[in-house]
């Protein structure tokens, strides 16, 4: 019997992680295995009673007491080892990277069984996420990645016969079947302007502008509602302080029926948001890949290199992808056009 223990952003605070736990949980769990989880507080939400037999407060004690259980340490998706922020933002970052490769390293010295489960990798072009990458690599014990970039990566760090590539773990989510006899309106999934790595924050910010003018020419074609995303929430990399910001800006060029849809922990209630409505915006990843699953039509805006590798393993058109700049606004005034 496997004891499992699943580490990622869980506990309600980021949709893409409670999507890919969904997607290990339905992909690589057995009947007989016991799975606990690490969340902030220690307690296992409640859409997931069911599948998780307990939690471990995100401590290190409660970590140890969690690798005395178990037998076996999974990284459970998500691009951890990558150089993807603005130079100010990947700064504070640096702890993440270290924080994460020493907990593979210990579960491995304790002689746990550390799995990688579809992750992605890089851009890694700075040394310590070079060398936080290759201490997570050379922790596991199988390695899975997600896309073809994060397999040239992993290649290029000297772990050519060492990895399998998956697919994402989103994928098996077993969200993806939901439909709505209704679809009304555009969802939009931003993010905040120095989360950006695809273009400059100053490029970025005009791009917003211009944006919003689009939004508001939809609805006034239209008449039909908009409704912002909030797919990240609680800690640095939020997704509520530019929702609002957003809010502020699309009432200022006219946007009247508008909502904010903040995750409130549940993935399926989320993902019942991409499936109503007509079209998706999306810089987010998971939410432009579920809507993409979903078969509702989207518009992949990319403000890291894995947006654009998710985007390439879906096969997405290249009308329906584009980064935060100029160029980038007709081919979503052309999408806008077609919902």
């Amino acid at each position: 019997m496997r004891r499992i223990l699943i580490h990622g952003y869980f506990g309600g605070r980021n949709f893409g992680d409670e999507l890919m736990l969904l997607g290990f949980l339905n992909r690589e769990v057995r009947p007989s295995d016991r799975v606990a989880i690490i969340t902030p507080n220690g307690t296992v939400p409640l859409h997931l009673a069911s599948r998780v037999e307990r939690a471990f407060a995100k401590k290190p004690a409660s970590f140890l007491k969690g690798l005395i259980w178990a037998t076996d340490f999974v990284l459970c998706g998500g691009t951890v080892f990558h150089d993807g922020y603005p130079d100010d933002r990947h700064t504070s970052y640096r702890k993440n990277l270290i924080a994460v490769a020493a907990l593979l390293r210990v579960a491995r010295l304790a002689g746990r069984r550390v799995h990688l489960a579809a992750i992605g990798l890089g851009p890694l072009r700075r040394p310590l996420t070079r060398y936080t990458a290759r201490i997570a690599l050379g922790s596991a014990t199988t390695i899975g990645l997600r896309d073809d970039r994060s397999v040239t990566d992993a290649i290029m760090l000297g772990f050519a016969d060492r990895f399998t590539q998956v697919r994402d773990l989103a994928h098996d989510s077993g969200l993806d079947g939901l439909r709505a006899d209704v679809r009304r309106g555009l969802a939009l999934s931003v993010v905040s302007t120095n989360l950006i790595s695809t273009t400059d924050p100053i490029t970025a910010a005009a791009f917003y502008d211009d944006l919003a003018d689009l939004i508001a020419t939809f609805q006034a074609r239209t008449g039909e509602p908009v409704r912002l995303l909030i797919i990240c929430v609680g800690s640095a990399d939020s997704d509520v302080g530019v929702s609002e910001s957003w809010q502020r800006r699309l009432h200022a060029v006219g946007v009247r029926d508008l909502t904010v849809v903040p995750f409130n922990g549940s993935p399926a209630e989320m993902a019942g948001e991409l499936a109503r409505v007509r079209g998706v915006i999306a810089m987010r990843f998971h939410a432009a890949t579920l809507a993409q699953k979903i078969g509702t039509p989207t518009f992949w805006l990319a403000y890291q290199r894995k947006v654009l590798d998710g985007a390439a393993d879906l096969a997405v058109p290249h009308d329906r992808i584009g980064t935060p700049v100029i160029a980038t606004l007709p081919l979503i005034a052309a999408f806008l056009d077609s919902l």
